[in-house]
């Protein structure tokens, strides 16, 4: 009975999302990232698949891309911190940021808003590892490494303000909120489907 309690227990948890993980070289600037794709559970035993970066985006767009607190070491561990415009034009051709769609089916995989905090940031169950990076904002003040990470997604809310995906260190919730287009955040792109 034991056996198959764990056979069922490992089919029903298995069977929510898989992935496959390889990596692809940026050939603007040689640098290669993880990608992994999630095949995503839908509506009457449908699956699909999305692609994403496994790794914080580290291209330097030169205007509107920064290290937190200007500081390079940073940028090797936790990737650049974008304005919203420069997100928008930072991803690899045939990728790009993900949209409010996207962050939730993928959210959906992991339990949905309130539980995929802890499978997607660094250490959890996806492999997504997404960072806690901080943030900074125009006058150049930055906070919040290793405490929250915000990651852009592709709404734009009005002419100065755009979605962010938040996560927290510590919280299985994740927060979808609007910010300004000048704060500095960072960015997983999603290959162009």
């Amino acid at each position: 009975m034991k056996l198959l309690y764990s056979l069922l227990l490992l089919f029903f948890c298995t069977s929510l999302y898989s992935q496959e993980v390889s990596s692809f070289t940026d050939s603007r600037d040689g640098t290669t990232y993880r990608a992994i794709e999630f095949s995503i559970p839908l509506e009457g035993g449908i699956f699909i698949k999305r692609t994403w970066m496994g790794e914080n985006l580290r291209y330097d767009t030169g205007e509107g891309s920064f290290c937190y607190k200007e500081e390079p070491a940073y940028c090797g561990k936790f990737g650049k911190l974008y304005t919203y415009d420069a997100a928008l034009e930072a991803c690899p051709e045939g990728w790009r940021i993900p949209t409010t769609n996207d962050w939730t089916l993928l959210f959906s995989a992991f339990d949905g808003l309130h539980s995929a905090g802890t499978h997607l940031v660094e250490g959890g169950t996806s492999g997504m590892d997404l960072l806690l990076g901080g943030f900074g904002d125009a006058s150049g003040f930055y906070n919040g490494i290793s405490i929250e990470g915000n990651y852009w997604d592709s709404e734009e809310i009005s002419g100065n303000t755009a979605g962010v995906i938040t996560f927290h260190r510590g919280s299985a919730e994740v927060f979808h909120s609007r910010i300004s287009k000048t704060t500095r955040n960072s960015c997983r792109c999603i290959k162009e489907y």
